[in-house]
């Protein structure tokens, strides 16, 4: 029986190094740090019936990442749709050094927003504009592993793929997906050596069909920000995959590389969310000028280091108090504690 809570759990990696086509490729000509140790070894699963073996071939070049898979899973695939499952040809390039964008980018309505280190797609939290860019996990049209097949024959998540995590016991390591942004789905702790349990800040609010419109990104009623990830001890940024929604991804915190074979359309609504990529414990908020304009948008962000400009568009540490106007003297320092009025005088925390 699932359960509300977040799981963020991660599965194991196999690291080979042959080249023939069905396998990871460890080979890379352009950077020591190429992550293809990442991707799983596929090439010992023989699908059941007439499908053909999955197959991942994966390499570094440019700064990129570059991943090629046919999407066919490495496990018994069980259809739930009546479409029939088919090879495809995907190739996916991401970046190795991926940045933080200053704003957010929602996810693809339909199409592919990661994929998995199985070398299979991951969708969104929504089905076809046709059935109401509903939820497919809790309209369960879902198979064992969360997935199933599109009109294509295109198998791919919707949700946390279970069927990865059947046997966690000494089978964890850093990276379950890769977003398109070229961030990772990755673990909390430094080794990854344990499963971490965390909760989405998204809330059923609305009784209607889409799913987007039916949750509501609450800060702080969860673990994780608008886009379903956090910042981790060294400063890097990491995604989860959860149990509820939006189960991958809420929005992008890179940029991402959108391309052919993504589908990219009409994309999702971002969440309100201020602070989905400024780390509020580790940055210190400079003292606000009495008398200085503050950040636009009423944000009363945290000030910027020592007294430097605050990020753009006034999204600094904690904002201000929900949209209410900011401090008082232009003080562009920490908003308020959990909704509290914010520190007299416009000086920053």
């Amino acid at each position: 029986m699932r359960n509300n809570r977040l799981i963020l759990l991660l599965m194991v990696v196999i690291l080979v190094t042959v080249t023939t086509v069905g396998v990871v490729s460890a080979q890379d000509t352009t950077n020591a740090d190429c992550p293809s140790d990442s991707m799983m070894d596929v090439s010992t699963y023989n699908q059941t019936q007439a499908y053909p073996a999955p197959e991942i071939s994966v390499r570094c070049e440019n700064d990129l990442m570059i991943v090629q898979s046919n999407g066919i899973p490495n496990f018994e695939f069980v259809a739930i749709t009546p479409n029939a499952l088919s090879a495809q040809n995907y190739t996916w390039s991401i970046p190795l050094n991926p940045e933080i964008a200053e704003e957010p980018t929602g996810v693809p309505l339909t199409g592919i927003s990661a994929f998995a280190v199985n070398g299979l797609p991951i969708f969104g939290p929504t089905e076809a504009p046709n059935d109401g860019y509903a939820d497919p996990f809790l309209d369960q049209i879902l198979d064992y592993c969360n997935g199933h097949t599109a009109q294509r024959g295109d198998y791919h998540y919707h949700a946390r793929p279970e069927c990865l995590f059947e046997d966690m016991e000494g089978n964890v390591s850093l990276v379950l997906a890769w977003s398109l942004d070229g961030l990772p789905y990755a673990c909390a702790n430094d080794d990854c050596s344990e499963v971490i349990e965390v909760q989405s800040s998204y809330q059923r609010t609305q009784d209607v069909r889409n799913a987007w419109e039916a949750h509501e990104y609450i800060a702080g009623s969860g673990d994780l920000d608008a886009c379903n990830g956090m910042t981790l001890p060294d400063g890097s940024y990491a995604y989860y995959a959860t149990d509820t929604f939006p189960y991958f991804m809420g929005c992008y915190v890179g940029t991402p590389l959108f391309d052919g074979n993504t589908n990219a359309g009409q994309l999702a609504p971002v969440a309100n969310d201020a602070n989905y990529i400024w780390d509020d414990t580790t940055t210190t908020g400079g003292q606000g000028g009495d008398g200085q304009t503050p950040p636009p948008n009423g944000d009363g962000g945290q000030g910027g280091n020592n007294g430097q400009t605050p990020p753009p568009n006034g999204d600094g540490g904690q904002g201000g108090n929900n949209g209410q106007p900011p401090p008082p003297n232009g003080g562009g320092g920490q908003g308020g504690n959990n909704g509290q009025p914010p520190p007299p005088g416009g000086n920053g925390g």
